[in-house]
């Protein structure tokens, strides 16, 4: 996969959801990929929320009355 491929939060969430279950099948050895697919998990959730606070600052700009400087 190159750099310009994304992966869908959807996607991500089955490989954690796999990657927990080896943990507790097989220990820790597995503890890196689990712990890797928490970590974009919560870059995920990173993203939406300064998407969605993006997109409030921009509403609140707008009903405001004011235009982008």
């Amino acid at each position: 996969m190159d750099n310009n491929s994304s992966v869908s939060r959807e996607d991500t969430l089955k490989s954690y959801f796999i990657a927990s279950e080896l943990v507790v099948k097989y220990g820790p050895a597995y503890l890196p990929a689990f712990e890797r697919l928490q970590k974009e998990i919560n870059r995920l959730d990173l993203k939406d929320e300064m998407m969605a606070r993006a997109l409030a600052v921009v509403e609140s700009k707008r009903k405001s009355g004011g235009e982008g400087d």
